[in-house]
């Protein structure tokens, strides 16, 4: 999208709360929607779609595949029937780099078999380096789309199958919050809800704010629309989606705390859970609103990264080992049968000896039920 285009955009937006909602830009992608559905008329086109990466990309992923079979594309898990391939890229690690482009090795040919049309999306997307070595090394690619303009894939195929010609829609600056989506959910009972999307907190060793930009939250309205739609359609289940989901703020007299408590109330949702939490923002009103809910779950994850104080400064984790225990403390004192799960980071640049055994000590008092246990790289 060139400068121009994006400063218009800003004209014709609504604004709900401070938050930037632009539902002109959403109508135009349903009208290409339309647009695709007709030209794929009368064809028996399947699409395939891979995701790397966490729960925040998993979600992307199912928009990507509400908007792909609302264009007339029918999912598949056979490579040799596609038409389209998807791949919804992830880059906190550094093996989905060679994930990636191993896989497109694989549909090169498949590609030229079906005429099929490859497209890459994600937070590998945003990256300078990465968008270059796919115009040297993989001409092939037809579509690439960031963490921005996801909204745009149906605009982006239409152009592909019109004019046949390979496309770039990355956006560098932050992006906004889009409602209206199509969306098709890989589960019957369970649903992942974004409530959030961005990070402002730049922990040292994470590119997620670089990728996916700044913190922007969901109208509450909005929200708990989409999820009373998913109560009477049978869902129980909810998840709860952020990058630091505990960090959701649309105004100032509106938080995380209220809208767990609105929720709650929905008729219909037996189980609601959230994920990534940062431990410097369970506020006192979270924990209590926890420890007084009958839908939260009792297993919470709280992301500790490292015991030592050393390693979680510059890690910039804002956080000690002592303030991370405390709050497990206060939980346990307030909530009954609550348990917890973490994710922890060994071999991060200049950890000693001394600051893994503080990482073994929290995880002896806390008595994690489940941890995720990565090789810093």
């Amino acid at each position: 999208m060139n400068i121009e285009k994006f400063e218009k955009m800003y004209y014709n937006i609504a604004e709900n709360g401070g938050i930037i909602v632009n539902k002109e830009v959403i109508q135009e992608q349903l009208e290409y929607i339309e647009k695709v559905r007709k030209l794929n008329e009368g064809k028996k086109l399947y699409y395939n779609i891979l995701t790397m990466g966490c729960q925040l990309n998993e979600n992307d992923s199912e928009k990507i595949s509400g908007m792909a079979t609302k264009m007339g594309y029918v999912y598949t898990d056979n490579l040799e029937q596609a038409n389209l391939y998807i791949i919804n890229t992830c880059c906190v690690r550094e093996n989905a780099e060679e994930k990636l482009f191993g896989k497109l090795g694989e549909l090169k040919k498949l590609k030229e078999k079906n005429n099929a049309i490859i497209a890459l999306c994600g937070c590998m997307m945003q990256e300078k380096h990465i968008q270059e070595k796919l115009k040297q090394s993989y001409p092939y690619v037809d579509i690439i789309f960031g963490t921005h303009t996801l909204h745009k894939f149906p605009e982006d195929v239409y152009k592909i199958l019109n004019e046949r010609k390979k496309i770039k829609d990355v956006l560098d600056i932050d992006g906004e919050v889009y409602e209206g989506l199509p969306i098709k959910r890989n589960d019957e009972k369970r649903a992942s809800v974004t409530i959030m999307y961005g990070c402002n907190n730049f922990c040292s060793y994470c590119i997620v704010p670089y990728v996916r930009g700044r913190e922007r939250s969901r109208n509450p309205e909005d929200i708990l629309k989409e999820i009373e739609g998913l109560a009477k359609e049978g869902y129980k289940e909810i998840t709860l989606l952020g990058q630091n989901v505990n960090s959701y703020k649309p105004r100032d007299n509106y938080g995380f705390a209220n809208l767990l408590e609105d929720v709650e109330k929905i008729e219909g949702i037996e189980i609601i859970k959230f994920i990534s939490p940062h431990p410097k923002d369970f506020t006192d009103d979270v924990i209590d609103v926890i420890a007084k809910s009958k839908k939260i779950s009792r297993l919470l994850h709280v992301p500790l990264q490292s015991g030592s104080t050393e390693v979680l400064k510059k890690m910039n984790r804002k956080y000690t080992k002592e303030q991370y225990l405390n709050l497990v403390k206060e939980m346990k004192e307030k909530i009954p049968n609550i348990k917890f799960s973490t994710d922890i980071i060994v071999g991060f640049a200049g950890e000693t000896e001394e600051d893994f055994e503080d990482t073994l000590d929290v995880v002896k008092k806390v008595g994690f039920e489940q941890v995720f246990m990565f090789i810093y790289s």
